[in-house]
């Protein structure tokens, strides 16, 4: 198909592909002179005021390059672009290439945490209410799966998605983003909610407590991070401290005075010891376990995670001041190396052990050269990148990325602030409404 193209003040031009579907010929035909009836200009002004609405409500990094706040208004895009309605499910890029356009509860923990600084509650709500749903229990049981485990990711209609049944440290992301969501909410709200997923977070729970190995405290071996070798990780340990943690703060919440919270936490204190073990003095930081081949464990990551959103000890701790340095070492060392994934994981972790009202120059730094380097022209940040022979890196693989994207984001307003999200004279639909190529209801 051709057609000539004249471009505006802006330099844009405008082209319009009609598409019409239906379960018939008659039905489709009709829904194609039904589209055809919308002139263009409508089309526009009800897309500019859905996103406007959309946009408004959510937060940008406080006095960064604008490049950064670029980023980060195209990761809030991506996020929304990702969400499935009709259940919530929120795929991991809405690209083509497969496994990625399935809902990961490991992503979708972070995600969440996203929308509910964002005040998208409502959102995280249906999203948690399908995770409870697809979680393998006596109403929805597996023969591959555990009771109290989610799936490595699902489709949107909760059916399986990939080869591995379940994954450890998934299943302490899926506490965690249980519970965390009803910190975000308020008193009745709050309450219903909690008490409609606390069964699940009971069945996860359960699980992660017998789930032990009983010669070091670690949890059992298993999946971990997407990798088919089973290992018994760092990785797998903090998320599953994190998980019970959480499952015993929302026991708390729901009055929960069952037997079973006191074993939670006896076994939270054993897998807290096992961690302690991990410690390395001669290095300052957490050594990996037994990783078993995973080579998806990344130092400047899972250490990220043990900095936040775990928080292992409180962070003036030795301990924690010197995972960080190391973490912010590993990560930059990643960053100059030939390829690269997940430095957001440690940019994030070590933002938040630095504390947010200390502006750090080298993290700004750092987060400046993400978003300058490892994202496409329009902003999209891949799973991975790879540098090439001249020396310049490119994003790699699976974009958007949406889970690095909500990483960077959140790493963004952790490092600089944040401030309402503004319709600015930077901003490209500002600049058309100024310039008169924007409709005017929609510039209102």
């Amino acid at each position: 198909m051709v057609q000539a193209l004249r471009f505006d003040r802006l330099g844009r031009a405008r082209a319009r592909v009609d598409f019409g579907a239906g379960h018939d010929p008659v039905r489709a035909l009709a829904a194609l002179r039904g589209a055809r009836r919308k002139s263009f200009a409508s089309q526009l002004t009800a897309e500019r005021l859905d996103w406007r609405r959309f946009l408004i409500r959510t937060r940008l990094p406080a006095g960064a390059p604008r490049r950064v706040i670029e980023v980060a208004k195209r990761g809030l895009i991506s996020l929304r672009l990702a969400r499935a309605p009709a259940t919530g499910a929120i795929v991991a890029s809405v690209n083509n290439q497969g496994p990625y356009a399935e809902d990961w509860i490991r992503d979708g923990a972070f995600l969440n945490r996203v929308l509910d600084m964002n005040g998208y509650t409502s959102w995280v709500t249906q999203h948690n209410a399908f995770y409870a749903r697809v979680q393998t229990s006596p109403q929805n049981p597996s023969t591959v799966r555990p009771s109290g485990n989610w799936p490595m990711n699902s489709y949107a209609d909760g059916i399986d998605g990939a080869p591995i049944p379940w994954e450890i440290d998934e299943t302490g992301l899926g506490l965690w983003t249980l519970y965390d969501h009803s910190t975000f909410l308020h008193g009745a709200r709050a309450r219903v909610y909690l008490q409609s997923v606390y069964p699940a977070i009971v069945r996860a729970a359960d699980f992660l407590t017998l789930c032990e190995d009983p010669t070091s405290g670690m949890q059992c071996t298993a999946n971990e991070d997407d990798n088919y070798s089973p290992s018994q990780s760092l990785h797998g340990a903090e998320a599953v401290y994190l998980g019970l943690r959480s499952a015993i703060a929302a026991a708390r919440a729901v009055g929960d005075k069952d037997s079973r919270v006191g074993r939670w936490s006896a076994r939270l204190g054993r897998l807290g010891a096992a961690i302690d073990k991990l410690y390395d003095p001669a290095r300052h930081s957490y050594k990996e376990g037994n990783a078993g081949g995973n080579a998806y464990n990344l130092d400047y990551g899972d250490g990220g995670w043990l900095l936040w959103p775990v928080q292992f000890k409180r962070y003036g701790d030795p301990t924690m001041r010197g995972e960080a340095a190391s973490v912010a070492r590993a990560m930059r060392a990643s960053l100059a190396g030939p390829q690269g994934q997940y430095e957001t994981k440690g940019l994030l972790g070590v933002a938040w052990q630095r504390g947010a009202a200390r502006r750090s120059a080298d993290l700004q730094r750092t987060l400046a050269y993400m978003a300058r380097s490892l994202t496409t022209p329009t902003g999209l940040f891949g799973e991975s990148w790879k540098r090439l022979r001249g020396g310049r890196p490119i994003p790699v693989q699976d974009m958007p990325h949406v889970w690095e994207h909500a990483l960077f984001y959140m790493a963004a307003l952790r490092i600089d602030g944040s401030r309402r999200y503004s319709f600015d004279r930077t901003d490209t639909f500002t600049r058309a409404c100024r310039a008169g190529a924007a409709p005017k209801r929609a510039c209102r």
